[in-house]
């Protein structure tokens, strides 16, 4: 699905709901650096590990001991023998996945894919269709594919997701409005309840939404942007060329103290900041909202 959809929120709250119910979970966030061979499979096993699968060090010692063309193919192969002896179910969820650009790793994971044991499952959130193999998977009832049309929100899913967030009265008229321009795009959603809250005059502002800009994501954040503190729209504009961050590569990035008290902050306002880890220490910014701040 397209940026702004709600995949990383999707995946994170399936994510909690797995941890909540005692099964094994493990993350990784990829960017572009993760086209790299080398890289992606370090990050693999880092982020197996993390979520308690200690899976695959010894196979990435002897992946990084050869100089063979099939290194690769050999590591998955020794990774998926120990998968085989773990006991009980594990989801390994891999958001990002359009940002490996390289055919190398894709067709890695299309590889761990095919041989993996019953008991792993993959999550894989991307605005393009990955190569996967989810023809023949889904042929043999191994693979579902949810695409963007399934994440719009309809008229009761935005009526409920603007009145959890907002804190000014939307009437009748202007929620229709709100939900026949954006679509249910929560993307759009989700800036138009930020401007929203920040705003003196509800239906004018409602009105100038429905006339403004197709790009609804730009729009809207200018108009965030404009009505946010200078030492926040600092943070946000100085920190955006990091990828991830977590509050002192924010401050040794941006020369601005008191970073983590700035990212509490955003993050309690949802200004666009998603959380990578359970303990609320590393983030990103949602992307587009990262593409217009650079």
């Amino acid at each position: 699905a397209p940026a702004g959809s709600g995949k990383s929120t999707l995946l994170a709250q399936w994510r909690r709901a797995l941890v909540a119910g005692g099964r094994t979970v493990c993350w990784l966030s990829l960017d572009e650096s993760d086209s790299r061979e080398s890289l992606f499979l370090a990050s693999l096993v880092a982020a197996l590990a993390h979520g308690g699968c200690a899976v695959g060090r010894d196979a990435l010692v002897d992946y990084e001991q050869q100089r063979r063309a099939d290194a690769g193919e050999r590591f998955i192969a020794e990774l998926v023998n120990e998968l085989c002896a773990l006991r009980g179910h594990a989801h390994l969820f891999l958001d990002d996945f359009h940002l490996v650009g390289a055919e190398r790793v894709p067709a890695l994971v299309r590889r761990l894919v095919q041989y993996a044991p019953p008991h792993l499952h993959l999550v894989v959130a991307s605005r393009a269709l990955p190569d996967l193999g989810l023809a023949q998977l889904g042929l043999g009832e191994r693979a579902t594919v949810h695409e963007a049309r399934e994440l719009r929100f309809d008229f009761e899913e935005t009526r409920a997701f603007l009145q959890e967030r907002l804190t000014v009265r939307v009437g009748p008229g202007e929620l229709r409005t709100l939900y026949d321009v954006t679509e249910g795009w929560v993307g759009g959603l989700q800036l138009a309840a930020l401007a929203l809250n920040r705003v003196q005059n509800v239906p004018d502002y409602v009105r100038g939404f429905a006339r403004g800009s197709r790009d609804i994501g730009e729009y809207l954040a200018a108009e965030v942007l404009a009505r946010l503190p200078d030492e926040v729209v600092a943070f946000l504009v100085r920190t955006a060329v990091l990828s991830r961050f977590n509050a002192d590569l924010c401050e040794y990035v941006s020369g601005i103290h008191g970073c983590e008290r700035l990212l509490r902050r955003i993050e309690a306002e949802n200004l666009f900041v998603i959380p990578l880890d359970r303990e609320g220490r590393w983030y990103r910014y949602h992307h587009l909202f990262q593409a217009l701040l650079r």
